[in-house]
């Protein structure tokens, strides 16, 4: 299954995470891809709010949920005061949304935000495209391979406030 991976800080920024979520609303209107609550429940609108963002294809076109939240519990799963989260989206047609959402995390985010893929660079580069023609986010993705076999997508962007113009990796430091 084609897989999207995220480690996220427990608690994120109420400011941070509100432009997040109106980013989100925006792009989500760029896609034009059909969205709902959950895939079997196609007459529900996508959740986008102060707390949470929660979508998946229709129908077919749906597979699992895409849940971005604010305030995520600690799992089994975690590193450090991160929380692991994942999206499989089989490379249904919603998967342009949830790397759009990814992008955007991590843009909003930054080094609170890990986001891995089981794709490459080439398979984000429509969602990065759109988030920089929507919002001139100067955002790039960069194949790297951690351990020798896992293919590992980092999705990168020169931060505008950093005094050495560096690139930020999305695994953060």
């Amino acid at each position: 299954m084609y897989t999207h991976y995220w480690y996220s800080k427990t608690h994120l920024d109420p400011d941070i995470f509100n432009r997040f979520a109106a980013d989100v609303k925006k792009v989500l209107k760029e896609i034009g891809v059909p969205l709902a609550r959950e895939c079997d429940d196609p007459d529900t609108d996508p959740v986008i709010n102060e707390q949470e963002v929660r979508f998946n294809g229709i129908g077919d076109d749906g597979h699992e949920t895409f849940l971005f939240t604010r305030d995520t519990c600690k799992q089994d799963y975690t590193d450090g005061d991160k929380a692991f989260t994942f999206c499989g989206t089989a490379r249904k047609p919603y998967d342009i949304a949830v790397t759009a959402c990814l992008v955007l995390a991590r843009y909003h985010f930054g080094n609170s935000v890990r986001v891995s893929s089981d794709g490459c660079s080439a398979d984000w580069e429509q969602a990065i495209e759109l988030v920089n023609k929507t919002f001139g986010y100067p955002m790039q993705a960069v194949d790297e391979r951690s351990d020798g076999e896992s293919l590992i997508q980092k999705v990168e962007h020169k931060d505008p406030v950093a005094s050495d113009k560096e690139i930020v990796s999305v695994f953060g430091k």
